[in-house]
């Protein structure tokens, strides 16, 4: 067989061989897409229930916790607001207090 014809062989070969390794990559690429679509979806299903009443809690029980909530994160900002203006702490240059 002449050399040539030899080369051609191998490079038949090989390309068989590379073809094989891309479609198990696709296949691997195809499983973890479908698995992240899985872990998107079971987190997104896992989140939507959480603001309906659970057995455990009535629906006032319920609202009664997101209106604890909205007032906490409420005066949490008020006192960021007020360490951003310097309002937190009393000025040393005067003995009265700024509250």
């Amino acid at each position: 067989m002449p050399k040539y014809e030899r080369s051609k062989e191998k490079w038949v070969r090989n390309s068989e061989e590379n073809m094989k390794k891309l479609n198990i990559r696709k296949y691997i690429r195809l499983i973890l897409c479908i698995c992240l679509f899985a872990v998107l979806i079971g987190s997104l299903a896992a989140c939507s229930g959480s603001t309906r009443a659970t057995p455990g809690e009535t629906a006032s029980e319920v609202h009664t916790r997101h209106v604890d909530v909205i007032k906490t994160n409420w005066l949490h900002a008020q006192d960021d607001i007020d360490a951003v203006l310097m309002l937190d702490k009393p000025s040393r240059l005067s003995d009265k207090l700024i509250r």
